[in-house]
């Protein structure tokens, strides 16, 4: 079991939201611990990612338990220490010190602690010896802790200031099925006879195609098939885009209350000289099939969020029956 705390604090400067880039932490800690548990950290949170070229996840870096204030308006910070610490004992109540000292519970989040769109975990132990262990059996609620914090960044700038529901609700009237589409996104194509539509969000290039048949899917689909549906698409609607065989999985999910096929690959443009990542959901209800995909093309920067941006908006698809 792991708590969820929300504090407020007063203080005398207080930014509108949180500072610092959306996959950057910063590592309260002593700078012992902070070289000794380098690895155990890189493991949890510079997990490579290829898409197609290397990224991690999150790029954390040392701050001072002394220094606390310069970096309390941080977006992302993981406090490591020992009940204690002044700072520790400072920002965990009694009853979560108690915790501690019992074994009971050592890891806590504060979402909002100082300012808006902050994830703050602390990491308390009642001596050092235990610390290898916590990082070790706790590394993916770690990880998942941050992860989620991006996600909700992420929906908040998306849907915080609600969804352009004009659009929407034309996309609902027209084409039968619902989908929240964001402020500052449009409509990149309309193909009715073709049974698909895209939406399309620049700097850098997002984009959504939606297509379906008025049919229920007859079967689940090989990863060939899958292949050759998505080439397919990048022809007739994507400049001629199709995807890297040797970078594909496929596996199955829930999905707007069915279920469903998901892949997950690299794209690639040989005559525009492009490629990054995409991901597709396939599944069907009684009376259509749907294929829901989206691609991201950000040359120099992080794409694994960019990605779960496109996630947060086709998580709101859902067919009208």
């Amino acid at each position: 079991m792991w708590v969820f705390v929300l504090l407020s604090c007063v203080t005398e400067y207080k930014p509108e939201h949180a500072v610092g880039e959306l996959t950057e932490l910063v590592v309260i800690t002593n700078k012992d611990i902070f070289q000794t548990y380098m690895d155990e950290l890189d493991t949890i949170f510079s997990k490579p990612l290829y898409l197609p070229s290397k990224e991690e996840y999150f790029d954390y870096y040392y701050g001072s338990m002394v220094e606390f204030n310069k970096y309390r308006f941080r977006r992302n910070i993981l406090i490591i220490g020992r009940l204690g610490d002044p700072l520790i004992d400072t920002l965990l109540p009694p009853e979560y010190r108690d915790m501690v000292a019992s074994g009971e519970d050592f890891i806590f989040g504060y979402k909002d602690l100082f300012t808006a769109e902050q994830n703050i975990l602390i990491i308390a132990v009642p001596s050092w010896k235990y610390l290898h262990d916590v990082l070790q059996k706790n590394g993916e609620t770690i990880f998942n802790y941050f992860f989620n914090g991006v996600r909700r960044t992420l929906r908040g700038w998306l849907y915080g200031k609600g969804y352009n529901v004009k659009l929407s609700d034309y996309i609902k009237e027209k084409y039968h099925f619902a989908i929240k589409i964001p402020y500052g996104w449009q409509i990149s194509f309309e193909d009715p006879a073709g049974k698909t539509i895209g939406f399309i969000r620049h700097m850098p290039e997002r984009m959504i195609v939606i297509h379906w048949e008025d049919e229920p899917l007859g079967g689940w689909l090989t990863v060939d098939e899958i292949i050759a549906l998505r080439n397919e698409l990048g022809k007739k609607y994507l400049y001629g885009d199709y995807v890297d065989t040797s970078m594909t999985r496929t596996y199955f999910v829930q999905f707007a209350g069915y279920y469903a096929q998901k892949v997950e690959g690299i794209w690639q443009n040989d005559e525009r000289v492009e490629g990054g990542p995409f991901r597709t959901y396939i599944f069907g209800t009684d009376t259509r099939t749907y294929v829901i995909d989206f691609h991201v093309f950000a040359p120099g920067e992080k794409k694994w969020y960019r990605l779960e941006q496109l996630e947060l908006i086709v998580e709101t698809f859902q067919p009208i029956l």
